[in-house]
């Protein structure tokens, strides 16, 4: 089990995640993309300094992770989540040590194991999207064991099509792409 991030931790390397279109962190994106630099309310938007960019207070500032999961046969799961190196350094110090050597097919132990594990420090943030990156690297690669898509691993299909909704600044976008719905961003909030 190894965890990286696209290109390295240092803010000169932070555009090759912002070139990529943030990879787990959609809010990674170069200055003037509606996500980030759209007025949207959150939670430091009540303090005029952050308000404008969502940059500026740092929503982009720990980037994208990835897990790699390779078993005894060669195959390799992969997952991603926000959390860039501080959660590349709880994937390999700490979490990596329930997933080594045992069987992915425990999936729901896995993940049990490695929740438990960061209770003192966890329950939220940062260690539940590590938990998620290696989770999904897990679901990845016993999907590839059996053979079969992940969905059909988590009880197989519901329904023969989903409905989808696009998050953006410009609904009519979304409706004239055919989506079934379309969420955007409320400018103002508590603070206004």
């Amino acid at each position: 089990c190894r965890a990286y991030t696209i290109g390295s931790s240092t803010n000169a390397d932070k555009s090759k995640e912002e070139e990529a279109g943030g990879g787990a962190d959609c809010h990674s994106q170069s200055s003037g993309h509606w996500i980030v630099d759209t007025p949207i309310a959150n939670p430091s938007s009540i303090y005029s300094a952050y308000k404008s960019s969502r940059k500026s207070w740092g929503i982009d500032a720990l980037g994208s992770v990835i897990v790699e999961i390779t078993l005894t046969n060669g195959l390799k799961g992969y997952g991603v989540s926000i959390g860039g190196p501080p959660a590349c350094y709880i994937v390999e110090h700490h979490l990596s040590r329930f997933v080594e050597g045992q069987d992915p097919k425990n999936v729901e132990l896995l993940w049990d194991q490695m929740y438990r594990s960061t209770i003192n420090y966890g329950r939220k943030g940062l260690p539940i999207q590590a938990i998620s990156a290696v989770d999904i690297a897990i679901w990845d690669v016993l999907g590839k064991l059996r053979n079969e898509p992940v969905y059909q691993l988590l009880g197989g299909k519901t329904k023969q099509r989903l409905p989808v909704y696009a998050t953006s600044t410009r609904p009519d976008h979304s409706r004239r792409m055919k989506f079934q719905g379309g969420k955007f961003p409320l400018p103002y909030g508590p603070g206004d």
